[in-house]
């Protein structure tokens, strides 16, 4: 009788929970710091966001929610917060 191929190698429990912990933990700290930048300027150009929130490392969207939160916070997201009108 021919045996079950074997399936690959799974991280443990424990070591996914702890990459979800750090990815929280890292994600947070990425909003703390765009809520401290829009509170001393009151805006966040895109390009900010991009920098801090890069569309190959998130999610459409975990990005939405985090201009949602921004939103919610008075704090408007803009094309170029540094331009002058």
């Amino acid at each position: 009788m021919a045996s079950k191929p074997k399936s690959p190698a799974k991280k443990s429990t424990k070591d996914n929970d702890e990459e979800s912990v750090s990815e929280r933990k890292s994600n947070a700290d990425i909003v703390k710091r765009l809520i401290e930048m829009g509170k001393k300027k009151g805006i966040i150009s895109y390009n900010e966001l991009n920098d801090l929130l890069p569309a190959d490392e998130f999610s459409p969207e975990a990005i939405e929610g985090v201009i949602d939160t921004l939103a919610q916070m008075d704090i408007k997201v803009e094309e170029d917060a540094g331009k002058k009108k």
